[in-house]
């Protein structure tokens, strides 16, 4: 069976929907479909930006600006597959990471391990902002591993070897996640297409992409539920084949796979008329045309027939197809099994968003222990923290000056980027002795720390010995710093600082409070001599300690300011490092710190921006100061409003 028997069988299949979704239309008096259709979809979209809502439920061609920063990051995962010696010359199509190590494409690209083996696939094949090719990674597929094809819906799940031919890791280009819950689209959307035409550099089309038919399973009943297919009117070329499609969230809803040509209904090649005869039904076909409007002969370049859509598998429809492979008794189940667990794996949840972004941007290296003065390895202790007293006796208390200073709240697009619990994934907050935390994911540092600082019981000195820092197991670890990257040039820097937090009625809070801050979650990287004995850190810190003998209470908010510029530690690492390579850990160049105390009743707040770049210009004055303390020199005294606008925080009162 040829090629134009293929694209005549597409061609059916498109108007037999075409003509669902059209009844489908002249149904719509009733409500049930119209309402189970919008539930679907706004599981998909984000009920803090009314501005994709607009976009999808009002036609509006409007869309925040970081739609176009969000596509940059779904376009990561997308690779050229390069097929060598194929008999007819270098083959070039496309493919997108999934999960960790696993790609995927067409079946017609791959169809077997052998066509795997001798393939490459190749990221970040595009132009810089200057039209510049950035430096291209390629990549070994690797079939052994993990590898599915199924001729039916077109699709081929294969393993990716975890190093480029240049030793770039390929966890640095994230994957796009796939859902099979359905709502993804509704009829008059969009669907843009993530490729490499002709084997080009990297393309996107997102311009006269309109969904073209599109069924949803409540429309049609049982007939719905047989559905495999999209239909949409997004250019593609030669090349395109396993291009993910997405939607306007940057959801994958369908994997490309080919295009749907213009035919038309003619007599028979070599029928002969015989008179007083009408032809039969029989004696007529379908072909397929050309632009020029002749009819297409089997071996025409695809470049000159005519096509009045494309045509995509859908996601639920992949992964539903996944399971059936599964439960065969045959070699390929076990590799259909565990490559439907992996997917599933890294989408169980909607909040996770449509991709990840990799958190390192440099080949992982072998994991290095830290060292001690005399150039012994340490393990890095991990203390049991999940065995802390009830929460309600933990955590930063909002009501501990008497009048409220609450929490920070993230705001909706920070809150998307926090670590959350292992215990309760709805939730963020680290809760320690007088003290609370929570960690940005991506950067694996601390967004904040809020802390109530006493006088009860505080020791006039500090314990000699210094409790060992600890991973915090309520998260996951490469959620948080790793430690590998301190020195004694690099210092853990306290958000909620040990001399700060160390006071309580009893010896044991004291103990425990000292313990907690010793935990990773309240690390930042600091250089030494900003943290130190004199640093600027150090030195406010110190200053809000000593006017804090004269208040009795006060509450701290500290943490980094987070920019895109900050400086990866690779990039600063000296030749003899034994840190880890590839962290993905990026240096702050700038803190903030908010004092809160109450002086006549009423709350009074104060603002502080600290950078580290700044060398050490001032001491502070000798003597004891009060509450409204003076400012230490190289520091920026600011407002609490520049600074949760600084850092995507709001602080209430």
């Amino acid at each position: 069976m040829g090629v134009l028997d293929d694209l005549l069988r597409a061609r059916e299949r498109f108007d037999g929907w075409r003509e669902i979704q059209h009844a489908a239309q002249r149904r719509r008096d009733d409500p049930r479909i119209e309402a189970e259709q919008a539930n679907a979809r706004t599981r998909f979209l984000r009920p803090d930006d009314p501005a994709f809502a607009e976009r999808v439920f009002e036609a509006s061609d409007l869309m925040p600006v970081r739609y176009l920063a969000l596509g940059q990051w779904a376009a990561r995962p997308v690779g050229r597959i390069h097929l060598r010696s194929t008999g007819e010359g270098d083959a070039f199509a496309t493919g997108f990471l999934v999960a960790p190590g696993l790609l995927l494409t067409n079946w017609h690209v791959l169809k077997s391990r052998d066509h795997a083996a001798a393939a490459q696939v190749v990221f970040d094949a595009e132009d810089d902002v200057d039209g510049r090719p950035r430096p291209a990674q390629e990549f070994a597929l690797d079939p052994d591993a993990a590898f599915v094809a199924d001729p039916r819906l077109d699709f081929c799940f294969v393993a990716v070897r975890d190093r480029s031919s240049g030793g770039v890791a390929l966890s640095r280009f994230g994957y796009l996640r796939l859902y099979e819950v359905t709502g993804k689209v509704m009829r008059g959307e969009y669907a843009t297409i993530i490729q490499h035409p002709h084997g080009r550099q990297k393309h996107i089309a997102l311009r006269e992409n309109r969904i073209e038919v599109y069924v949803y399973d409540a429309e049609a009943g049982k007939d719905a539920a047989d559905n495999d297919y999209l239909y949409y009117r997004t250019d593609t070329a030669q090349g395109s084949s396993g291009a993910p499609v997405l939607n306007d969230q940057w959801y994958v809803i369908a994997l490309h796979r080919r295009g749907v040509p213009q035919t038309r209904r003619q007599l028979r090649e070599g029928y002969k008329r015989k008179p007083g005869r009408k032809p039969r039904p029989s004696d007529y076909e379908d072909v397929v045309l050309r632009r020029d409007g002749t009819p297409a002969r089997e071996g025409d370049p695809d470049s000159i027939i005519a096509y009045v859509a494309n045509e995509g598998v859908r996601v639920s429809r992949i992964l539903r197809r996944l399971d059936t492979l599964g439960r065969l008794r045959d070699a390929d189940a076990q590799h259909a099994r565990a490559i439907a667990t992996r997917v599933r794996s890294v989408a169980k949840d909607l909040s996770l968003g449509p991709f990840e972004r990799p958190t390192a941007t440099r080949a992982a290296g072998p994991r290095r222990l830290p060292r001690d003065a005399n150039g012994e390895a340490l393990e890095l202790v991990r203390r049991d923290l999940d065995k802390f007293p009830a929460i309600g006796e933990l955590g930063y208390d909002p009501d501990f000056l008497g009048i409220p200073a609450p929490l920070p709240v993230p705001r909706p697009e920070l809150r998307r980027e926090l670590a959350m619990r292992r215990d309760d994934p709805t939730r963020y907050l680290l809760e320690f002795r007088h003290f609370t935390t929570c960690m940005h994911a991506r950067r694996r540092l601390p967004v904040f720390a809020a802390a109530n600082l006493g006088t009860v019981g505080k020791p006039d000195t500090l314990p000699k010995n210094r409790p060992q820092w600890s991973i915090d197991p309520r998260i996951a670890e490469d959620h948080q710093p790793d430690d590998s990257i301190f020195s004694s040039m690099l210092q853990r820097g306290h958000l909620a600082a040990r001399d700060i937090v160390l006071w309580g009625k009893t010896a044991s809070e004291r103990s425990e409070a000292d313990r907690h801050s010793f935990t990773l979650t309240n690390a930042c990287p600091q250089l030494a001599r900003f943290n130190s004995s004199g640093g600027e850190w150090w030195k406010v810190e110190r200053a809000i300690e000593e006017s804090l003998a004269a208040a009795g209470k006060a509450s701290l908010f500290a943490g980094p300011v987070f920019r895109a510029d900050d400086q990866d530690y690779d990039d600063l690492r000296s030749g003899d490092s034994d840190a880890n390579e590839g962290t993905g850990i990026r240096i702050p160049t700038r803190f903030w710190m908010i004092i809160a105390w109450v002086d006549n009743g009423e709350l009074r707040r104060r603002a502080f921006v600290l950078d580290q770049r700044a060398e050490l210009r001032a001491v502070v004055e000798d003597g004891g100061l009060e509450m409204d303390f003076d400012v230490p020199t190289g520091v920026t005294e600011s407002t609490v409003g520049k600074v949760g606008r600084m850092v995507d925080l709001g602080f209430g009162v």
